[in-house]
């Protein structure tokens, strides 16, 4: 296929131009060519530019990236000049490249077509990627659509060929925007795709974990437990604040989504072990490159990612008795988690909390909608402790309660409070009981105020249960030297 240039067109603009080069010399590796400025400046005012600013020499610096280019910039010169050009693949990358930036009239669309035609006849993978990424190179917007919409053509054409032979042409210069749009042609391997695409990279994960709102992840991952291996896959490497906080809403969406699509909640029976395998350590890698949290987990909250008062259905507001609950955490492993979302089963519970680290068990009393998930060690009860402090876990309108670090003491005498007794978190270390007294004695006459501050909570007991139901339905925000505290 060629296509030859009509020359039929107004010169007459560079007549008695004193200061436009008539003679241009084009430096393609070491060979010089002398050529008409005229000719080459009628057809792009980019090269028209060039040639006035280096004084009539052309040395085509945008295309030093390009490997073997000399012939593919031979054709384009005698393009400008007229002459036919044979397309042929090798030289197709330096042409669309070169017709792009210097705006060649005529040129990028003869080379378009030309690849149409190749992808419909070769039917290669390996090419349509290619070219995919080549797309991204283009300084036109415009011919970076055209280029794009070309190859996802390919793509809905041959869904077949493409599933069978994407994973061997799979590498990281593929931009996440156009993992995007491949993911999204619902081909049966998707899943994996994108898995192999976030392995290349901690780039690549993050921008997964930051633009996850683009996947239908719920199409993609059907099977909670692959979606948690997944989970574990994209937050390795992952450090900043804001990557996890995304990390954390991608699971929530995801979660949230799953039980929408539930066609039964629990029984209200107690799951057993077996329902998720054994009590040994969940399927999923921990994440040693997570951060690990400090000895002592932040307090600080932002006020409008806290809701004082979340309720979900059949929750209730103490935790089971003891004897309900089996073993007692100990070392500090375990966390206790209340106000469950509805419905929700063990393994979206493990899915959701698995990116903190290698989970031991899991035990969901759903007709106290209250659970115990106990991990392989301390560090990732911390991590996930932490990320509750800072962001919360919200699904369904319900806020789930995480609590920190119990010893024995704070599980026997106040996991189950009494009526007369309110809880309040996520005080600081600078909370006194005078502050507390100053702030809750509105509801009542207090009788005893408890500080452990080591698990960012304070005990208030009143005098009548009246004053403690006073606290917990005031439906009042309250705060301490600017912290928001939390009340049960």
């Amino acid at each position: 296929m060629s296509k030859q240039l009509s020359l039929d067109r107004d010169f007459t603009r560079f007549l008695n131009d004193p200061t436009f080069p008539y003679k241009v010399t084009v430096c393609i590796g070491n060979e010089r060519i002398l050529c008409s400025g005229a000719l080459l400046a009628q057809q792009s005012s980019v090269l028209e530019k060039k040639m006035r600013e280096d004084d009539g020499v052309l040395m085509f610096e945008e295309m030093l990236d390009v490997e073997n280019k000399n012939n593919g910039l031979h054709a384009c010169i005698r393009f400008l000049h007229g002459a036919a050009v044979n397309f042929v693949l090798e030289d197709l990358t330096v042409i669309l490249k070169f017709a792009s930036f210097y705006e060649v009239k005529g040129l990028f669309e003869e080379a378009m077509k030309w690849l149409r035609h190749h992808l419909k006849t070769s039917r290669s993978v390996r090419d349509a990627i290619q070219y995919l990424k080549l797309s991204n190179c283009f300084h036109n917007s415009d011919n970076t659509k055209k280029l794009k919409l070309e190859i996802h053509f390919f793509i809905k054409s041959n869904k077949e060929i493409f599933c069978s032979n994407i994973m061997e042409n799979l590498d990281s210069e593929i931009a996440g925007f156009d993992i995007i749009n491949i993911i999204n042609e619902d081909l049966v391997n998707s899943a994996q795709i994108l898995k192999k695409w976030a392995s290349f990279s901690i780039e690549n994960r993050s921008y997964i974990i930051n633009n996850h709102s683009n996947f239908n992840l719920i199409t993609l991952f059907r099977d909670e437990e692959e979606f948690s291996s997944f989970i574990c896959l994209i937050s390795e490497g992952t450090s900043s604040t804001e990557t996890f906080k995304a990390l954390l809403d991608l699971q929530k969406a995801f979660f949230t989504l799953k039980l929408s699509k539930s066609p039964e909640p629990n029984s209200g029976k107690l799951e057993s072990k077996d329902d998720v395998g054994s009590s040994e350590a969940v399927h999923g890698e921990s994440s040693t490159n997570m951060p690990q949290p400090s000895d002592h987990i932040g307090v600080t909250r932002p006020q409008n990612e806290l809701e004082a008062n979340v309720h979900c259905q059949s929750s209730a507001r103490f935790p089971p008795k003891p004897a309900e609950l089996g073993k007692k955490p100990i070392h500090n492993q375990a966390v206790f988690v209340r106000n469950l979302p509805h419905g929700i089963s063990k393994r979206s519970l493990i899915g959701l909390f698995i990116f903190a680290g290698r989970i031991k068990s899991a035990e969901i009393f759903s007709g106290q909608s209250s659970a115990i998930v106990t991990f392989e060690d301390v560090a990732s009860a911390h991590q996930l402790l932490k990320h509750d402090y800072e962001n919360g876990f919200i699904i369904d309108d319900c806020r789930m309660r995480l609590y920190p670090q119990f010893n024995d003491y704070v599980w026997n005498k106040y996991i189950m409070p009494s009526d007369e007794q309110v809880l309040i978190w996520n005080i600081t270390p600078s909370t006194s009981k005078t502050k507390l007294r100053k702030l809750f004695s509105f509801a009542g006459q207090i009788a005893t105020i408890d500080i452990h501050s080591g698990n960012f909570l304070a005990v208030i007991t009143y005098h009548i249960v009246s004053s403690a139901e006073t606290v917990r339905t005031s439906g009042r925000s309250f705060d301490i030297d600017g912290v928001l505290l939390s009340v049960e």
